[in-house]
């Protein structure tokens, strides 16, 4: 099923579903496996997908506190500056209280 959600077309269906059905079919197991793969969300094409990845890390970080310094590398590392006026401070935002946690 995963492999169908990763070739849509639909951004939102095709990485954000897909990310949670790996981190709870392998999160026990190997998260960190396939960490940087799932960490690309942040910086996805639509910023709807890269608010929704970056607000579920606080729970991966509660999960698995050894990916805490993994995580903040990729926040620091986001390119926001490519959205829109109007979303580019939302995303800024999202980043930064992820960030305190």
């Amino acid at each position: 099923m995963e492999e169908v959600l990763l070739h849509l077309s639909n951004s939102f269906w095709a990485k954000f579903p897909t990310l949670l059905i790996r981190f709870c079919k392998h999160f026990k197991k190997n998260a960190d496996a396939h960490i940087n793969e799932n960490l690309s969300c942040i910086a996805n094409e639509k910023p709807i997908v890269s608010r929704q990845c970056i607000k579920i890390l606080p729970t991966l970080a509660g999960y698995k506190p050894d990916l805490k310094d993994v995580i903040c590398y990729a926040l620091r590392s986001a390119e926001i500056s490519k959205y829109s006026e109007s979303m580019n401070p939302l995303i800024y935002k999202d980043i930064q209280e992820v960030k305190k946690l």
